[in-house]
Order: structure tokens, then sequence, then C-alpha cells
């Protein structure tokens, strides 16, 4: 049985120049997204982002720059004791692209199969989130479940059964976007207001992150079953222009992926 799943990758104190070459190619993937049609960028990040960018409902904010599977690398270090991993990142300013050291927060094996991946800039950096394919054995007796509830208040809410010990997670989530959409509302001034762009997603991303790590990580130690509420059609109801609001930003899709 194959699954797939995504390893976050911190690129790690790469030079000047690769910085630049990398912001340059992140920037330019930004305005072709965006319909700059004098752009120019690496064809086959042009295909990858084609495929994934969603042309119908495209929105005012960043997105990933897609990485096709087999334009990039990413692979053990060898000879040296600065970092365990390396990537190779399509640039199109740069024959071959540029190699950057990276942190993944868990190993990169060899058996892995590498998939369609992309780069996330956050405020620290750059960061290759890999998605690969592994082979898994399927399970078919747990000895329990955890029972995911998401909402509003709280983006999750877990029961673990049979104990039925309950967490709560994601209860910071509302403020900080109320705080940044607050903040972007009230700026006059463009520059100002581009500032606070993204600052909440980054935050949010790090949280979806982290509370999928604690319940995964639980759910592998005590041998559970997971279980996400279906929220199949909750975006399309009008509740307002308020919750609405709310409803639409809030990151349900990001923890369930």
């Amino acid at each position: 049985m194959k699954a797939e799943k995504t390893i976050v990758c911190r690129i790690s104190q790469p030079d000047k120049n690769k910085i630049k070459n990398l912001e340059d190619e992140y920037q330019k993937v930004q305005k072709y997204i965006h319909r700059d049609k004098e752009t120019k960028i690496y064809s086959a990040t042009k295909q990858a982002v084609d495929k994934y960018v969603d042309w119908k409902h495209l929105k005012n904010k960043e997105y990933p720059w897609f990485l096709r599977n087999d334009t990039f690398k990413a692979e053990k270090a060898e000879n040296t004791e600065k970092f365990n991993y390396w990537a190779t990142i399509p640039v199109a300013s740069k024959h071959g692209g540029v190699i950057v050291p990276i942190k993944p927060h868990e190993e990169i094996k060899k058996e892995y199969k590498i998939k369609d991946s992309k780069i996330i800039k956050k405020n620290y950096g750059f960061e290759l989130h890999l998605s690969i394919e592994k082979e898994v054995k399927p399970i078919e007796i747990y000895k329990g479940a955890i029972g995911i509830d998401l909402g509003l208040r709280k983006l999750a809410v877990s029961v673990r059964l049979p104990d039925r010990q309950t967490y709560c997670y994601g209860t910071r989530i509302g403020n900080i976007q109320a705080k940044y959409y607050f903040l972007r509302r009230n700026c006059k001034n463009g520059y100002i207001r581009r500032k606070w762009d993204n600052k909440d997603k980054n935050k949010i991303d790090d949280i979806c992150h982290q509370i999928s790590r604690k319940i995964v990580n639980t759910a592998k130690k005590n041998h559970l079953l997971i279980i996400l509420g279906n929220l199949k059609g909750i975006q399309n109801q009008n509740k307002g222009r308020k919750m609405n609001r709310k409803l639409h930003n809030f990151p349900h899709w990001k923890l369930r992926n």
C-alpha cells in the first residue's frame, strides 16, 4: 500500500547569490501567476504552476512556487558536518539550478519516491515542502481511535477512545487572524499594508503543523485510528459577511492535509 506525506525542509544558510536567485525566481512565479505576460520562468516550473494553481478562483495573494518532481533533487549530504541534506532547486537564471543546504524535520529515506513539491516563503526565509510517496503496511486492527472535530473557536478538538481523553488545539488562531485583518484594513499606506501580508498565514501554517504532529505522533505511539470530521459543504453556506469571511479563512483544509 502506498501513502503520501510532506516533509518540511528549511532552506538553511545559503549565500547571498543563492538567496538572490531563489528570491528572483519566487517573485517571477508570483508575477506569472498574477498574469504578468512578460515574466519568463523556468519552463518546467511553468508547467507545475499551470497544473496546481486554480486559475478560475485566483486570489490576490502569494502562492507556493511549485516544482515538478523531475527538476529538483533532495539528497543526503556527504563529507560535511555542517548539514545533513542538500537540495538542487531549478531557477531560470542559473544553468543546473542552485544547490542549497536543507534541514528536514525528519529523515529523507532512499526508498521514498519524490513527488511534485513546492517552495514556501516564510518570514525567516524559504522552506522546501517535499512531497514523498512510501510503501506502508495497512493496519486492520487498532487499540482505539482519535476522533477529530474541526471548528472555529477551536481549530480542532480531539477525543481519544476508549479512555475519552480530550484535547483542544488552535485556540489562538481566531485572534491571530482578527489581529492581522484589523491591521491590514486600517493601513492607508500600501507599502505598510503589504508588510502585514502573509504574516498571519505563516504563523497559522506553523500552528497547523505542530497540531498535526501531536495528533499523528499520539496515534502512532498508541496504535490508534484517526477519524476526521466531515466538513463538506460548510463553506458554501451563507452565514453573513463576517462569519463567511471566518469560514473561508479558517485553516481546516490545511490541518486535514
